[in-house]
């Protein structure tokens, strides 16, 4: 399920850098603006676009859609009172592109809104609906908080809660740091490889379409 969940985070994120279509209720008395307070240069001590290879207390879990993960070694499994399930760090080509955090339940989410308001300020909130097939319960009901959309700061921050509907007691909370430069990097990769791949599946069928009409 965390698998799941975490691809089709990476496939809004794509979608939602490479086409800025992304919808949202403005929370009341809440603008938007191109930059945050505090905005990091990297987490908890490791600035982005560090070397994996100069980092000799990271180990490595597996290797998907582009990016390397890692666990930290003796890492602090709390942000402020909140108890945290999984911090994965994720490296594309090497460097540190961002840190994927997992908890679960409301008040945990709650919690952690607050902190990061608290650190980075105010943003609106984001709500939406989306079918899932993967699940027996399709809808997933999104909530969402996200610091630096215009990717133009150091970072791009989102906390995000997922539900399930009809309601169930899943409540699936995430936070995701990224550098907003390897971010932006990562993404052109991935729609470009998507492209080629795509090209090579028509090729592909053209061949089979092709050495199909021979055999009449």
């Amino acid at each position: 399920m965390k698998k799941k969940l975490r691809l089709s985070k990476y496939l809004f994120i794509i979608a939602f850098i490479v086409l800025g279509n992304v919808s949202c209720e403005q929370a009341s008395g809440k603008k938007e603006s191109s930059g945050f307070q505090n905005d990091p240069e990297g987490f908890r001590g490791i600035r982005w676009g560090t070397d994996i290879n100069s980092l000799k207390d990271m180990v490595f879990v597996r290797e998907s859609y582009f990016l390397k993960r890692y666990t930290r070694q003796n890492e602090k499994m709390k942000i402020g009172v909140v108890n945290i399930e999984d911090i994965t760090y994720e490296f594309f080509n090497g460097k540190l592109k961002g840190v994927d955090i997992v908890t679960y339940g409301t008040k945990n989410f709650n919690l952690l809104k607050d902190i990061l308001f608290e650190k980075f300020g105010e943003v609106m909130k984001k709500h939406s609906i989306i079918d899932d097939p993967f699940t027996k319960y399709h809808d997933k009901d999104i909530t969402k908080y996200q610091w630096g959309e215009d990717l133009e700061s150091n970072s791009y921050i989102e906390l995000e809660l997922t539900t399930q509907s009809p309601a169930t007691s899943y409540e699936y909370v995430n936070i995701s740091f990224n550098s907003s430069k390897i971010l932006n990097e990562w993404a052109a990769f991935v729609q470009k490889q998507e492209k080629k791949s795509e090209q090579e599946r028509l090729q592909e069928r053209k061949r089979k379409a092709k050495a199909g009409s021979k055999d009449f």
